[in-house]
């Protein structure tokens, strides 16, 4: 198991997610030059979506896209419903079994892998 390439992939994830909730809080602001909610806002988070794609680049040279990719993908799902949660939104049985389903699938490619 490649722990660099795991961290990599996790904090991949973690910057999907970050860049997400980045870009929704700045969607509904005009574009005003230099501002964060404006054009600096989203240059930040497409920066930090450059990031996460240069960690995910890095994971791929000791993880499999087909284990890599599910799993990041999961990661950035875990963390978008905890931020969801922890911002008084819904996270209804619907969002929890889909969650639970993603990480049932991701454990089941790692296992097929290993």
């Amino acid at each position: 198991m490649n722990i660099l390439g795991y961290g990599a992939l996790t904090a991949a994830g973690f910057c999907g997610a970050l860049a997400s909730v980045l870009l929704t809080r700045v969607a509904n602001i005009p574009i005003i030059p230099f501002s964060y909610g404006g054009v600096g806002g989203r240059f930040v988070a497409v920066s930090v979506y450059g990031v996460g794609f240069l960690l995910y680049g890095y994971a791929l040279k000791s993880i499999g896209v087909s284990v890599a990719y599910p799993v990041m993908v999961a990661i950035s799902v875990m963390a978008l419903l905890a931020y969801a949660a922890a911002q008084g939104e819904l996270v209804g049985v619907k969002n929890i079994v889909g969650a639970v389903l993603i990480l049932a699938g991701v454990a089941l490619l790692a296992q097929i892998k290993s």
